[in-house]
């Protein structure tokens, strides 16, 4: 059954090398040599958002752009909301300040190109806005961004914040010199002494499918929408296989075969729209 509270769906789109902590595995000069996944994933994911009449937000990684264009103008043309994902998938505070400046213009330029509209959503790879890294909000809204997804409400491996002030469990608003960014957090839902993340990805794919609707319900009953996301690796089964430590193997491959199957059950039941179908956005 579907609730009132419209949940929003956000596709980060990248390819399934584009994993946490590969750097020194596969570098960015190394990415054109490797077999490319992401245009029959991609193609995947839009069909069973057509069919549910879903639109989304997809968060385009500037190199993919470049690559594949045409797959940009074809989920423009679907009515889905296009944002940016930075240029080279490297985590914020690894970039620095300059860095993430440039790579920021670099991504919105590839894609404003390719659509020809304003690009206003941004997504930090692995969301990697750290307590160390707020400063980028500044740069984001300097360069046109008016909201933001990149904030990971605990702490984990390469992102994840502690400040108070961003462990909210819905959208809120950060004032920069610049103006106002609307931060749309990933979502928690609390069990006991624990913050339980119900954001998708690997959780998704890892959680049974029964609790993880469960706490997505819960939050609609106080009124606050999931922010959800996948990769179109996270419906892949079939794809290469990197020779990872047991725990990151774990983390990045655990649940491929039934993700396909839990997504469009997720479509099913739940309410979606892109983040950036909000007054609130407008009204920026």
């Amino acid at each position: 059954m579907r609730k009132n509270v419209k949940n929003i769906f956000t596709v980060d789109l990248e390819d399934w090398f584009h994993l946490p902590g590969v750097e020194d595995m596969i570098s960015i000069d190394e990415w054109d040599n490797m077999e490319s996944r992401v245009e029959q994933n991609t193609t995947i994911i839009l069909e069973l958002l057509d069919k549910h009449k879903i639109k989304a937000t997809f968060f385009v990684l500037g190199w993919i752009a470049d690559r594949y264009p045409q797959l940009v103008k074809t989920i423009d043309s679907k009515g889905h909301e296009i944002g940016t994902h930075g240029y080279s998938h490297l985590p914020i505070f690894k970039l620095g300040k300059q860095k993430f400046d440039s790579e920021l213009k670099k991504s919105i330029s590839s894609l404003k190109k390719i659509i020809n509209k304003d690009i206003l959503g941004h997504r930090a790879p692995f969301f990697s806005i750290k307590d160390e890294s707020i400063w980028a909000f500044e740069i984001l809204r300097k360069n046109g961004i008016i909201f933001d997804s990149s904030i990971f409400p605990q702490v984990r491996d390469l992102g994840g914040i502690k400040n108070p002030t961003f462990t909210r469990n819905n959208m809120y608003k950060i004032k920069t010199k610049h103006g106002i960014i609307l931060e749309y957090p990933m979502s928690m839902y609390g069990l006991i002494n624990f913050r339980i993340p119900v954001c998708g990805g690997g959780y998704f794919r890892s959680l049974p499918y029964k609790f993880f609707a469960y706490c997505i319900r819960r939050l609609n009953n106080q009124g606050i929408p999931c922010v959800f996301y996948i990769h179109p690796r996270d419906i892949d089964s079939e794809q290469p296989v990197l020779d990872l430590s047991a725990y990151r193997t774990l983390k990045a491959y655990m649940g491929l075969k039934s993700a396909r199957y839990k997504l469009e059950k997720l479509l099913c039941d739940f309410n979606f729209r892109p983040m950036g179908d909000n007054l609130e956005v407008k009204n920026v």
